[in-house]
């Protein structure tokens, strides 16, 4: 067995989620998607294909796919980025669709490093990051942020942190699990930075589309095409609620891609077909960016119904402007630690005792920080993308939680 592999831990976000499921009473904000159902014209589109219909079957491909996904499918992508970010790609030289962005993740760790290098990433951040870095025999070099600097890298302690053995730097903006999001200035700083070093930037935005009150940033923002210092990550599952198509993908040089696309060859041959045709109907569909607008205000009236009730008098910290984006909030838990039950108190990070404390008495699932690094020990992560009824009677359990240990404790 490999060791590493055995070393790795359970996926506690899922595993949570899994738990509760089969309790009506407890009100899940562990999991990390989106409630709502994909597009509409999805669905349209879909009833047309012959295997819905059940007609014509013999014109479904049953051949292997194009490596690099359906050309259909990177044009759209192409068009998505010249759209919303004005950046000029070649859908046949710089995108590659992926197994979701998890495997895109993979992709840039195995194509843009090699054995023994060092890839820079935050504490806290997505756990994929540091397992795929670690399981692929390279080294992880996590940063810790701060509530204080708005969970975000700085250039200044990537600086601080490079060695000869850096070769990437790794961010999620916006972020999960902290609810981040790096500014333009901050894109430009990393991307800068990484050109004068000659390491790699990845981005991983497939939290793009929520962004509260203000734009998401990337770097192919401020160019016209691809840039060798840069990849982006990016997927179908959070925006559009198809988490089960798992479909992502990868934008890059020609060099990056053409790499990349060797990986993902003899990792997975190539993705279906038929769905991925699917997909490339709405990314710029007319009624697309009306449906993308609808939802992140969801989340984002979701995001401030459970902030109003995470207050210090309920034992929680949560800065003023956090978090910015995604769909996540991510409150420090100490004071709320130390006046609840001691039975509670008997697990290795302040977030687990509370998480377990919050299932049990008070029938709200959420995720300990500690599963996002260290950095998080004393957070947790709560999910606003849930129905409102759901927001709402969870911010009537966080706010009862005074009431019921006395706000004088806290």
């Amino acid at each position: 067995m490999n060791v590493m592999i055995a070393s790795i831990p359970a996926y506690l976000s899922k595993q949570i989620s899994d738990l509760v499921s089969s309790d009506p009473s407890v009100i899940n904000l562990s999991i990390g998607e989106p409630y709502f159902k994909p597009p509409e014209i999805l669905y349209q589109n879909f009833s047309k294909t012959p295997i819905a219909i059940g007609q014509d079957l013999d014109s479904i491909s049953n051949k292997y796919a194009e490596s690099r996904g359906s050309l259909d499918l990177r044009n759209a992508i192409a068009t998505w980025y010249k759209r919303n970010y004005g950046a000029i790609l070649s859908a046949e030289e710089n995108v590659l669709v992926t197994h979701g962005a998890c495997e895109a993740i993979w992709l840039s760790i195995l194509t843009l490093t090699s054995l023994g290098d060092e890839v820079i990433i935050a504490d806290p951040s997505y756990m994929l990051y540091e397992i795929a870095v670690k399981l692929v025999g390279r080294i992880p070099v996590k940063i810790p942020t701060s509530a204080e600097n708005g969970f975000c890298l700085t250039v200044k302690q990537i600086e601080d942190a490079l060695t000869a053995r850096t070769k990437m730097i790794l961010i999620n903006s916006p972020e999960n699990p902290t609810g981040a999001v790096y500014s333009a200035k901050a894109i430009k700083e990393l991307h800068e930075l990484a050109k004068k070093t000659g390491i790699q930037f990845v981005h991983d935005e497939v939290y793009d589309t929520f962004v509260f009150n203000a734009q998401h940033e990337n770097v192919f923002r401020y160019q016209t095409n691809t840039d060798s210092a840069s990849v982006l990550i990016n997927s179908f599952s959070k925006k559009f609620s198809m988490m089960g198509w798992r479909i992502g993908w990868t934008v890059g040089t020609k060099e990056y891609i053409n790499n990349a696309t060797k990986v993902h060859t003899n990792l997975t041959l190539n993705l279906g077909s038929f769905h991925q045709e699917c997909a490339a109907t709405i990314l710029n569909h007319e009624t697309i960016d009306e449906y993308l607008h609808d939802h992140v205000r969801i989340i984002e009236n979701n995001i401030k119904i459970l902030k109003a009730a995470l207050t210090k008098k309920a034992g929680f910290t949560l800065s003023g402007d956090t978090p910015k984006g995604a769909l996540f909030l991510f409150p420090e838990i100490s004071e709320l630690y130390a006046a609840m039950p001691d039975k509670y108190k008997d697990s290795a990070s302040k977030g687990e005792c509370v998480a377990r404390y919050l299932l049990q008495e008070h029938k709200i699932a959420v995720v300990p920080g500690m599963v996002y690094g260290k950095a998080g020990n004393d957070y947790i992560r709560v999910v606003g993308a849930v129905e409102e009824d759901k927001a709402k009677e969870a911010a009537y359990r966080f706010s009862a939680i005074s009431k019921l240990m006395g706000e004088s404790v806290l």
